[in-house]
């Protein structure tokens, strides 16, 4: 996998050192060689319970061969391995 895109990065408040922050990242779409993956960054303080999105961003990725040419990810065949 590498990298293709990093697209709408927005950062929506600083991230503090000493920051609690939490990293979420989910699939939100498939094709046949690519993947785009949508992050999250909250940030918590430490000695109150407010948490705020702080970072939301869409990356990018593709499958490619030793070659650099995309190859299927087959997302199918190992999902249905799941079931």
């Amino acid at each position: 996998m590498v990298t293709v895109s990093s697209d709408k990065v927005q950062f929506l408040l600083p991230v503090k050192s000493g920051t609690i922050a939490e990293i979420i990242g989910k699939i939100f779409k498939t094709k046949n060689a690519t993947i785009e993956v949508q992050v999250e960054i909250y940030i918590e303080d430490m000695y109150t319970e407010n948490r705020q999105k702080a970072v939301n961003a869409l990356f990018t990725f593709a499958a490619i061969d030793d070659s650099n040419k995309p190859i299927p990810i087959g997302f199918k065949e190992h999902f249905s391995q799941l079931a």
